[in-house]
């Protein structure tokens, strides 16, 4: 007879969701008890409702699951004396459905005889090799005769965080995606590391007008004294022939030593059919915040598509291969605007990399 993992019911509470949160204050009055490597990939239960994610989670690595016994503090009966209640945690790793399951909370001791008082129990998952997401649900519950039971199921949709490819996949080199972080200046961009979901089957100039750029500017910001400095596309994306999974831009660059590297910047739709993408090319360290200090030579702009036959497409805006060559996108001149804490630099209408919008207006 195979045994089934419950199906999560419906949490008769509001949650709040978060990705990568700081996660802090959720831990200080249990890191006595449980060492959280946030490092290595973990995922933040917290006691105020939120859910946060340390840091990527990747194909074939652990990570660790923390749960704040206090969200679901209901059921804690006992049975001549003893704790009859646990705190059962449950995964699902999609596409393949491997599931397990592991108690989340740990009972204290007196002599040796267990008590009703618990504290957190960490929770350490090996996602497999062809997971690209994991869905946790919780149950709280008495044993012996009770009928106490509570559930922490985000209303019955599980709580749900991508996976990753490994570090050194193709699909994560040179690439990073728009945080949607705010900031002083709604111009700024905020990258961080990113993995592509899918492989690219052909890349293609986009000759039918399938995106333009409506907007391109070199931002500064000087809060505190500490220096920031970006590129920043604003790129119209009409209706697609299949599914948009996403609109950046890529840029050419050279380090102040000389040496070449590139980048694939992935960016947001702040409003339907506008895409902001953007490259910051100094960045001061700070907080553990990874120094930049580059200068950008070339830019080219792309959205990926996939058709109904499964094929991902990445269509470009690039001048044919040749693409936009910074100094000449700033060459007609700019238009200035101030910002808090700093400036942009637009760029003219009769600018280059305006070629794509005036064919297609």
């Amino acid at each position: 007879m195979k045994t089934m993992l419950p199906l999560s019911p419906v949490l008769l509470l509001v949650v709040a969701c978060g990705d990568e949160a700081a996660v802090g204050s959720a831990l200080d009055a249990t890191m006595a008890v449980t060492e959280l490597d946030v490092s290595a990939g973990s995922i933040v239960f917290s006691e105020d409702w939120s859910e946060a994610r340390t840091a990527e989670l990747r194909q074939g690595g652990s990570f660790d699951v923390f749960f704040d016994l206090d969200r679901l503090p209901a059921c804690r009966g006992t049975h001549n004396g003893y704790p009859a209640w646990d705190l059962i945690g449950y995964a699902r790793f999609l596409p393949g459905g491997q599931t397990f399951e592991a108690s989340v909370r740990e009972l204290g001791s007196d002599n040796g005889r267990p008590t009703n008082e618990a504290h957190e129990k960490l929770w350490t998952l090996t996602a497999p090799s062809d997971a690209t997401a994991v869905e946790l649900w919780f149950k709280n519950y008495t044993g012996a005769g009770s009928s106490c039971v509570a559930w922490d199921s985000n209303w019955g949709e599980n709580y749900r965080f991508d996976i990753a490819p490994p570090a050194d996949s193709p699909r994560c080199q040179n690439v990073e995606k728009e945080t949607g972080v705010r900031s002083e200046a709604e111009q700024a961009v905020h990258m961080a590391p990113h993995c592509l979901g899918y492989d690219l089957d052909a890349q293609y100039d986009a000759t039918y007008c399938e995106l333009y750029v409506d907007g391109f500017g070199d931002g500064y910001l000087g809060h505190y004294g500490i220096p920031v400095q970006w590129l920043v596309g604003y790129l119209r994306v009409g209706p697609q022939e299949g599914e948009l999974l996403g609109a950046g831009m890529f840029t050419r660059y050279h380090a102040r030593d000389g040496a070449p590297g590139e980048r694939w910047s992935f960016g947001q739709e702040i409003e339907p059919g506008l895409w902001k993408v953007g490259f910051s090319y100094l960045v001061t360290g700070f907080q553990g915040v990874a120094p930049v200090d580059v200068v950008a030579d070339e830019v080219a702009f792309f959205i990926d598509v996939r058709r109904a036959d499964g094929r991902v497409l990445r269509l470009w805006q690039s001048r044919r291969g040749a693409n936009y060559a910074v100094n000449e996108v700033f060459a007609p001149g700019v238009i200035g605007q101030g910002i808090p804490y700093g400036n942009m630099k637009w760029a003219r209408d009769e600018s280059a990399v305006f070629e794509s919008r005036a064919a297609c207006r």
